[in-house]
């Protein structure tokens, strides 16, 4: 009887054993996936908390206290104190506020506020000291100079005024200066220059008048005039220094055919002003009236150049010439020559020559006109003005004649060529 109440239950348990093992099984599924899911949310709960907890922790204003280290027990500072009264409000004009009054209560520190250039008040500091109304007197004074008496002047006002407070700029101006000093000369294919005292004016030539120039050069040039008058001449003139000259020479004139030699010299001859003041004497043959007699001819020219385009040079001249014949006479001549550079190569000229010899109570006279061109086919000229070739065409008309009745009307050619 124990034996088989033993045998069922457990013939009785197995198959229950099986189907708990069932729900077991699936039990523990269960909590497998359940428990990691929880934990996964627990975490999640707890990072969301700390991030809010530190941005939480970041926005709080720190305490005081916080920033106190331990043992320091500096008293805590008291809160300011509010003020009592309240604002009161400005019932002022405004247009009267003594603010805006800018004066200054001590008047003898008042500011002169005056122009760079008024310096009138400016008083010389010492010996060799100028002011700046010396300077400006002086330089209106010496403006309308040539750069050369200009640059002099300037020089002179240093030595009178060493400490000038316009040095620099004086000494600029004169760089200037000589600089268009120089830049006026001819430009060669040399390089070297010549000093001023020693530079050559290169002043025009006269047409029928005398050269006021004493300079090296060949001339020769004829006149073939209405009805039958043909002139004749050629000249050789060398330089013996800058200021004189000599010449040799035949031509046919009022005196016939006319065999002369003489000399001139420039009493003046400044290349800073370009003027020349020259005399001259020539003696010679002529052949009329008589056949052949000996003349001397005493001449006194003057000359300026003057700055229009390339240079207008203008000339005068006053000559006389006795006839040592009988009967003993003299004849006067004289006349003026204008030369308009109008660039290197060509220049115009015009001229008036005057002639006449009274004999008894007559007046013999001939007065004519000329005009025309004047070409310069050189290029290579140097500084000094030699190897430079002029040629000129032009005309002759007599404007008044009494008794000489040598043409009614000319035409003429000539060359000049400097050495």
């Amino acid at each position: 009887m124990r034996s088989s109440l033993v045998v069922l239950p457990r013939l009785a348990t197995a198959p229950a054993i099986a189907g708990w093992s069932r729900y077991l099984g699936a039990a523990g599924l269960l909590g497998a996936l359940v428990v990691p899911a929880v934990a996964f949310a627990a975490n999640k709960r707890d990072k969301e908390r700390t991030e809010d907890e530190e941005a939480e922790e970041a926005a709080r204003t720190p305490a005081a206290e916080e920033f106190r280290e331990a043992g320091d027990d500096e008293e805590e500072t008291a809160d300011p104190k509010r003020l009592d009264e309240a604002d009161t409000e400005d019932d002022s004009d405004p247009e009267q506020k003594d603010d805006d009054d800018f004066t200054d209560d001590d008047s003898g520190d008042d500011l002169q506020f005056n122009d760079d250039s008024e310096q009138d008040t400016v008083q010389a500091r010492g010996p060799g000291e100028d002011t700046a109304q010396i300077y400006r007197d002086y330089e209106k004074k010496i403006r309308e100079m040539n750069p050369d008496e200009e640059q002099i002047k300037w020089e002179e006002y240093l030595n009178r005024y060493p400490k000038s407070m316009f040095r620099d700029r004086i000494q600029a101006h004169m760089e200037e200066l000589s600089n268009a000093e120089y830049s006026e000369r001819i430009r060669t294919n040399e390089t070297s220059g010549i000093d001023a005292k020693d530079r050559e004016i290169q002043f025009m030539n006269g047409w029928h008048l005398m050269g006021v120039d004493p300079r090296s050069k060949v001339s020769a040039g004829f006149e073939i005039g209405i009805p039958n008058w043909f002139g004749l001449q050629a000249d050789f003139e060398y330089q013996l220094l800058r200021q004189f000259s000599a010449h040799a020479g035949v031509k046919h004139g009022l005196g016939g055919w006319e065999v002369g030699a003489g000399g001139k010299y420039a009493i003046l001859k400044s290349a800073r002003t370009n003027t020349i003041l020259t005399v001259a004497v020539d003696v010679g043959l002529h052949t009329l009236p008589a056949n052949l007699y000996p003349t001397v001819s005493p001449t006194i020219a003057f000359g300026q150049r003057f700055n229009v385009l390339g240079g207008l040079d203008v000339a005068a001249q006053v000559s006389m010439v006795p006839e040592f014949h009988t009967p003993l006479q003299a004849r006067y001549g004289g006349g003026v020559t204008a030369e308009l550079r109008a660039n290197e190569t060509v220049y115009a000229f015009v001229e008036t020559a005057v002639n006449m010899s009274p004999v008894a109570d007559r007046l013999f006279a001939f007065d004519t006109v000329s005009f025309g061109l004047r070409f310069v086919p050189t290029q290579k000229v140097k500084e000094d003005g030699s190897g430079k070739a002029v040629v000129g065409l032009g005309a002759n008309l007599p404007y008044y004649h009494n008794y000489w009745q040598l043409y009614q009307g000319a035409v003429n050619a000539d060359v000049n060529y400097y050495l």
